[in-house]
């Protein structure tokens, strides 16, 4: 991967580009650059320090990621796994089953209920 001179990069989108999100994100946080991601993907917002809300084009706030946020973005990314997976899955042309969706379904309840969660 070739990372540009400048101090700011600006991705958008890197939810689409067919790769593992977590994966790049650790990549790019070597390169101690500021990078400025466009995106609707909650995991990868809440992954960052700052979250600049935008709204009718203009910036409205923004916002501090918290320890709390810090701890919901490790429950989301057990939800993001499971998408992360079907998703490969549907690039290398297999089918799915909805075998395969209750078994990672039932692993993910197991995890929240032993942390005590509850619907």
């Amino acid at each position: 991967m070739i990372i540009g001179a400048s101090p700011i990069l600006l991705l958008d989108e890197i939810e689409n580009a067919g790769i593992h999100r977590a994966r790049a994100l650790e990549m790019l946080k070597k390169y101690r650059k500021i990078f400025i991601f466009v995106t609707h993907d909650p995991h990868i917002a809440l992954l960052s320090d700052y979250r600049i809300v935008m709204k009718n084009g203009a910036m409205n706030k923004i916002i501090v990621t918290g320890d709390e946020e810090r701890r919901v973005v490790e429950e989301i990314k057990k939800i993001d796994d499971i998408m992360l997976d079907f998703r490969q899955r549907i690039w290398a042309g297999e089918q799915l089953s909805e075998a395969a969706l209750a078994s990672r379904l039932d692993v993910l309840k197991n995890v929240f209920r032993k942390k005590g969660h509850r619907r």
